[in-house]
């Protein structure tokens, strides 16, 4: 993962398999564009490596507000987006599961 962010990045691993990069910007491309990126390099590597799994995750984010958050809720404001993420990942397998059935 860290081969995939720049300096304005740091990444840590946080509770066992999940990890949390932190991003200095003011600009939501940045991070939607950051997104795609590990989306595509792990689709790619899916692809490549010839293993019989593959690596799948869910990415959640939010900008911090300096005025309102602490780290307890901004944390919390992630976990819940990538929740979301992650409901939203379990449809598509589903509904890539059920084509692939007909």
């Amino acid at each position: 993962m860290k081969t995939m962010v720049d300096n304005r990045c740091t990444v840590f691993r946080y509770a066992g398999d999940e990890f949390i990069i932190l991003m200095k910007t003011n600009k939501e491309k940045d991070v939607s564009d950051l997104e795609e990126k590990i989306r595509e390099r792990t689709s790619a590597f899916n692809e490549n490596v010839g293993r019989p799994y593959n690596i799948g995750f869910s990415i959640g984010h939010d900008k911090y507000d300096k005025e309102n958050d602490d780290a307890d809720s901004f944390f919390k404001k992630i976990d819940e987006a990538m929740y979301i993420d992650k409901a939203r990942v379990h449809r598509e397998r589903a509904l890539t599961k059920d084509r692939r059935k007909t």
